[in-house]
């Protein structure tokens, strides 16, 4: 019956169908032959790939096949080739038990191209599952929480792309740049680069960001126009990630889709038999995704400023001033302001277009290359470039170039030939990634402290009420032990501490209560004891 086994694979694209005996119209015709897309490992370089294309020549003069994708080899941790001789084989049944067969897909997918050879690390999977499939499950676990407390089942009227807040307006332009840049993924057979510009998207864009500083649009706010515009936003969101993930995570993907259509009246089915998603391009606002890139440099240079300061997010600052270097055409609204205030826990944002207000700068000599250009006269250089003023500094950094008179020879400094060095003002800590230059305000007077120390007793509170299995709408009774600078600390900013942690009354103990948490607040020792109001608001 076999001619060799070899033949008999090559000939497996239109044998299958029986030809010539049947289906013969579907195979000359080309719907049924060549096949759109074959993969097979590089190992059958020489094997199938040959045999398909050999047979289809000889007895069409047709290639077998419109695309293919080799797969590389997996090898151990180590680069090794697996196999059971060495003992560095596993078993992907275990794999799929332990982790899940999407986040296995989804590691080797992700770690490297199909076509690359793969270091396969069981480590790797654990952490997709957490980072990826985690950070997925918390959004969709967020949405819910929120949506079932109100009620929402997107029953009222789609909100327009152009009303929806800033926020709102940003993440869905980052998603139909997404889905955009997935669809020629896919259609180039890169399932790499689209699996990985969807993870992060999710945990960068998505959880990192929106979702961060939206949460309190979904638990603060009541339920009218702007809590449906962010609870319909973060719907639509995991809707489409549900859609351009299914081809790699099919599993996962069809469970958090039924899970959002559930609320619909007439619900698809399955993610697998939903259409790809289409893309507006009036619900794209590319300039909106270029000034928040800004404003998270921005964030990002003023927590890396924190952190190297030492001084907790948690406690306010005066003032962040910004030199945007090469983006001062960009215009920073009130939106974009609230950011930057909320993430740098910061009272107030200034735009400037020169950094000489919160950074001293001099030029000095680069003396390798000024030494080649100038040697005989690198002494009497030096002193003239010492005595250059704030003036001078200025007109270099913008023309890239100044001119100075030596006895009667006029000699041009170019970029190479100085260095400029920059250090910041007394009271100024500051940043720069070369473009965006940060400065905080790093004075910290009295009322600013004390804002600090209730921001800490926030948290603590917080903490106590996630370990004590409190719901997010339970109202609280607080009952506190501290030291003077505390308590009048948290007194100051009482309104601001109850509306945060849900409380009903707080109470200033003489004396440590009997059941309480000790914590730290500032170096003060504090004493809380929470527990439900009996009337719960």
């Amino acid at each position: 019956d076999l001619i060799d086994v070899w033949f008999d694979s090559g000939a497996m694209p239109f044998a299958q169908h029986h030809y010539p005996f049947e289906n013969k119209k579907l195979v000359d015709s080309g719907v049924a032959f060549p096949a759109d897309f074959i993969a097979e490992g590089v190992d059958q370089t020489r094997g199938w790939f040959f045999t398909l294309h050999a047979i289809s020549s000889m007895c069409f003069d047709s290639v077998a096949f419109k695309s293919v994708i080799s797969n590389g080899l997996v090898l151990d941790s180590s680069g090794q080739k697996m196999s059971k001789r060495l003992g560095n084989a596993i078993d992907p049944f275990v794999l799929i038990n332990k982790f899940g067969a999407d986040p296995v897909r989804w590691y080797m997918l992700t770690n490297a191209n199909p076509w690359e050879n793969i270091k396969f690390n069981i480590g790797g999977g654990d952490e997709v599952k957490r980072k990826f499939f985690g950070t997925l499950f918390n959004t969709y676990s967020f949405f819910a929480l929120y949506a079932n407390i109100d009620g929402f089942c997107y029953k009222e009227k789609r909100i327009p792309f152009k009303k929806r807040a800033l926020l709102d307006r940003w993440i869905l332009s980052e998603l139909a740049v997404l889905v955009s840049g997935c669809e020629k993924a896919y259609e180039s057979l890169n399932a790499t680069k689209a699996a990985r510009d969807i993870q992060a998207f999710v945990i960068n864009n998505l959880s990192n960001w929106y979702v961060r500083l939206c949460r309190r649009r979904f638990w603060k706010s009541l339920y009218g126009f702007e809590k449906i515009c962010a609870f319909q936003t973060l719907y639509e969101c995991l809707l489409v990630v549900s859609k351009i993930a299914s081809p790699i995570a099919p599993f996962y993907t069809d469970r958090l889709f039924r899970d959002l259509e559930f609320v619909k009246e007439t619900p698809t089915p399955s993610v697998h038999t939903s259409f790809w998603p289409k893309i507006i391009d009036s619900e794209k606002d590319i300039g909106l995704i270029s000034k928040m890139g800004v404003v998270q440099s921005i964030v990002s240079l003023g927590l890396s400023l924190r952190k190297k300061l030492k001084i907790r997010v948690r406690q306010p600052l005066s003032v962040v001033s910004v030199a945007l270097g090469g983006n001062e055409e960009l215009v920073f609204n009130g939106g974009f302001l609230d950011i930057l205030k909320t993430e740098l826990n910061v009272k107030s944002v200034s735009f400037v277009t020169q950094s000489s207000s919160f950074v001293e700068k001099s030029l000095s000599p680069n003396f390798p290359v000024l030494g080649k250009k100038h040697g005989a006269l690198m002494k009497d250089l030096v002193v003239l470039i010492s005595r250059f003023k704030k003036e001078d500094v200025v007109f270099f950094e913008k023309n890239k170039q100044i001119s100075l008179v030596l006895g009667q020879k006029k000699i041009v400094l170019f970029e190479e030939d100085l260095v400029l060095k920059t250090t910041a003002s007394p009271g100024w800590s500051v940043a720069s990634d070369g473009v965006v230059t940060v400065a905080l305000d790093t004075k910290i007077n009295n009322e600013l402290l004390m804002e600090g120390v209730s921001r800490e007793f926030i948290n603590r509170v917080q903490n106590l009420r996630k370990n004590g299995g409190f719901n997010v709408v339970d109202f609280i009774d607080i009952f506190v032990f501290c030291d003077t600078k505390t308590k009048t600390s948290i007194k100051e900013n009482i309104k601001h501490v109850m509306s945060e942690v849900v409380g009903k009354n707080i109470v200033f103990e003489k004396n440590k209560p009997n059941i309480s948490e000790e914590v730290e607040i500032n170096g003060s020792k504090v004493y809380i004891a929470i527990k439900l109001n009996p009337h719960n608001g």
